[in-house]
């Protein structure tokens, strides 16, 4: 977490090459939310970054805030609401008819997610919370403890994450990414924070199981997807997360550089010229004989789980 939080990690950069949630996994959120409570007054996303996970719920919230460690990151989600809510206005005036709601407040704090009282003194006042590719970094106890504080009875607790791209036409691929993210010391394998790291790659199992297992929480839905497993090859993955891009290598190369793990590596190693992006980028193109505008597909591992509050 401590690499998003630094002024010289770059926002702008995870902004651009990091992937985005498909617009039908917002109709999932949005129809689980309508399910019960549904109200529509109040939305938290807890670890914004830059807030790509909440601006395609602008115009469905009337009033949004917004969280993270990372000033740089809330630099960056300030500019992203507003222009999100510009559009929205635009939109709006040009058709009144329109099913959208201009939003009557954005706050965009600096706060951590397991102690919200300064930004959220009340209890039992937020309809949706809303956390993307974070929880793996938060104290889950204390977490959970303020999720149940902070949400309206019948309110709902969203969270969802994506782990290691897999290139499902290329296995010569994903061995050399297997190698270079974890294996290999020569690169990024001992820059990645613990244990955060790890309950990511075991899309926060952990953490799914205590909240299924505490009863200020019901009608709790837990959705794993893998897509290399034969489950996601036969069955019906539309109650999924499928989160897939196409890249061109030069563009992925640029997403590895947005990892923590590689702006680590690339503040211990940059002096070379060289980056994590660029190292990897290498060893792709010498097994491939790809260049940079060469385009693959790209799918990742992916978790979500939508909670009730109950009214205990």
């Amino acid at each position: 977490m401590s690499a998003f939080s630094e002024k010289t990690f770059d926002a702008e950069l995870y902004s651009k090459f990091r992937p985005t949630y498909p617009d039908n996994f917002y109709d999932k959120i949005l129809k689980f939310h309508s399910q019960t409570n549904g109200n529509a007054d109040s939305l938290l996303d807890i670890g914004c970054g830059p807030g790509e996970a909440s601006l395609p719920l602008i115009g469905k919230f009337k009033n949004f805030i917004a969280t993270d460690l990372s000033l740089t990151m809330i630099s960056k989600a300030r500019n992203n609401y507003k222009h999100a809510t510009d559009e929205v206005i635009q939109q709006k005036a040009k058709n009144p008819e329109l099913n959208i709601t201009i939003p009557e407040s954005i706050r965009i704090e600096k706060s951590s997610s397991e102690d919200l009282k300064a930004v959220i003194p009340k209890d039992g006042v937020v309809d949706l919370v809303i956390a993307a590719e974070c929880v793996h970094w938060f104290q889950w106890e204390n977490w959970i403890d303020e999720m149940a504080r902070v949400l309206k009875p019948s309110g709902t607790l969203a969270f969802f994450s994506y782990c290691d791209p897999i290139f499902p036409d290329n296995p010569q691929v994903n061995k050399i990414y297997d190698d270079f993210t974890y294996e290999n010391p020569k690169f990024i394998a001992r820059y990645w924070q613990q244990p955060g790291r790890n309950r990511l790659r075991n899309l926060d199992r952990d953490l799914n199981d205590l909240l299924y297992k505490d009863d200020r929480f019901d009608d709790i839905k837990i959705r794993y997807y893998d897509p290399t497993s034969d489950e996601a090859k036969i069955s019906d993955t539309s109650d999924k997360m499928i989160i897939r891009k196409t890249y061109s290598l030069g563009a992925f190369c640029q997403y590895v550089d947005t990892w923590s793990a590689s702006h680590e590596w690339n503040a211990v190693y940059g002096k070379e010229g060289t980056t994590a992006g660029r190292e990897i980028f290498k060893l792709i193109a010498q097994a491939t004989n790809w260049n940079a505008e060469t385009e693959l597909t790209v799918d990742w591992r992916t978790v979500y789980v939508f909670a009730k509050r109950t009214s205990k």
